[in-house]
């Protein structure tokens, strides 16, 4: 689904020195600054089509489909118009109306056939019935659909109509809710694992844990949270990105990297080790991490053979990114899209034992974070939640609350946010010695594509041929 959303975004913030130091900070050169595969701009703004479709029984005949608004706020009632010409004579029954995020439903709304129409119902006599649909506040705009199903009196069912529901544009939203999750909606988890940049050695590549898993969280709602989690290789950023090393980077300069490379890889193709080129940590001395093929991605056969790069393998790409600040701007970005990495100052942070952080005052910001929501806790503090890298052992199972819309540690004037594009759910095969995608000796063949598979309906294919991105 399409949305219409305005981003806002940072201005110029100032060079940060403090303990962890790992954010590299950097101007934003534009108002709105909107970054895509064609260079850096302003964000086009998207209009959701609306259409309808039958899902079973069509004895009323159907013909057309209007909302009294299109998009819908959310928290308000959606009123649904149906024309139809019907073919049977019906008597009475009741209409359900189910409004979806995803599989989920979030409301069902139940109404007498009778009180919607006039009864009886006559074949061959137009017909027009209005009902209405709850949109719960809160509702997020990731596959949002509404059924409408119509049964007899004897529960046989005479029509089914599903169509898809774009929500109004949250800047422009009445109210936002006072909670809002992406690690619980109705029940469904759309966050990706939590992550440790601290191990196997120090490494302060927290501005590649943010940028890195806040996309995966954008990847998995676009999945409405169905099929294993993709979560992507920050070791492919640390070798290739550009964008920062094991003593910083910045978040945003992530997300540009992937739109200019065209990819980046899935972590089983290369895994975190903690290394950068410059870091002599724990083992990194002896670790190559030169933006080499192997580098990107890889397989290792077996004892005593050597490890193969990859000519093919899973990735995902990112359309466009930018950035936002601001607590209701920021709010609107997570509802609309999902979650987005900000600094902080990491300081006051350290010894974190659990609660709501409030330490309003200076800050200095030298960490990076993703925030994957929000709430009011029973005393009426409002809070950020947000996930950190430093492993579940850390705080509150990896996370910590702090309070909202004080701008405390920098957190609301410094976040950015990707619009995840194609990525890969059915890979190119390779075999275990990865022989058939060993990019050695593809490379030194005149013309090694391998046979394509067509995706099934509604599959996004992408693989990665030799740094060349490949949607299919």
């Amino acid at each position: 689904m399409k949305l219409n959303l305005s981003i806002i975004s940072i201005s110029l913030v100032a060079m940060a020195t403090a303990r962890h130091n790992e954010v590299i900070m950097r101007p934003i050169d534009a108002p709105e600054h909107i970054c895509g595969s064609g260079g850096c701009s302003t964000m086009t703004h998207l209009e959701a089509p609306h259409t309808y479709s039958m899902c079973g029984e069509d004895l009323l005949g159907i013909t057309s489909m209007d909302l009294s608004e299109d998009p819908i706020s959310p928290g308000t009632t959606a009123k649904v118009t149906l024309k139809g010409l019907p073919i049977i004579d019906i008597g009475s029954g009741s209409i359900t109306a189910t409004v979806k995020v995803g599989s989920v439903p979030v409301s069902t709304r139940k109404l007498e056939l009778c009180d919607v129409v006039s009864c009886p119902i006559l074949a061959d006599e137009p017909l027009t019935a209005v009902i209405d649909a709850e949109i719960p506040a809160g509702t997020p705009p990731i596959s949002l659909s509404l059924n409408i199903k119509i049964t007899d009196s004897t529960g046989v069912e005479i029509e089914c109509v599903n169509t898809d529901l774009a929500i109004q544009s949250l800047a422009v939203a009445a109210t936002l809710p006072d909670t809002f999750q992406w690690g619980d909606q109705n029940g469904v988890n759309f966050l990706t694992k939590n992550l440790n940049q601290h191990i196997p050695q120090y490494c302060g590549s927290c501005w590649a844990h943010g940028a890195l898993s806040a996309l995966a969280d954008r990847i998995k709602i676009a999945r409405n949270s169905e099929g294993i989690d993709i979560n992507l290789s920050v070791q492919h950023v640390l070798n290739c990105g550009n964008a920062g090393s094991c003593h910083g980077g910045n978040q945003l300069d992530v997300y540009e990297w992937i739109i200019k490379n065209g990819n980046v890889a899935y972590d089983t193709s290369n895994p975190y080790i903690a290394c950068s080129s410059e870091s002599t940590e724990g083992f990194c001395a002896s670790v190559d991490t030169t933006c080499t093929p192997m580098n990107v991605a890889r397989t290792c056969p077996t004892f005593n053979e050597d490890c193969v790069a990859l000519e093919y393998y899973p990735n995902a790409t990112v359309t466009e990114a930018g950035s936002v600040k601001g607590a209701e701007n920021i709010q609107n970005e997570i509802m609309a899209r999902g979650p987005v990495a900000c600094g902080i100052d990491a300081n006051p942070i350290v010894d974190y034992e659990g609660g709501i952080i409030d330490v309003p005052g200076r800050y200095q910001i030298d960490h990076i974070v993703s925030i994957t929501g929000w709430g009011t806790d029973a005393d009426g503090t409002k809070f950020w939640t947000v996930r950190n890298s430093w492993g579940e052992a850390w705080g509150e199972m990896g996370f910590f609350r702090i309070v909202r819309g004080s701008d405390q540690l920098g957190i609301e004037s410094m976040c950015a946010w990707a619009v995840p594009g194609d990525f890969t759910e059915t890979n190119y095969p390779c075999h275990e010695d990865g022989d058939n995608c060993d990019a050695a000796t593809l490379s030194k063949t005149a013309s090694n594509s391998p046979t394509l598979l067509a995706p099934s309906k509604g599959e996004a294919h992408t693989w990665l041929r030799n740094g060349q991105s490949s949607a299919f």
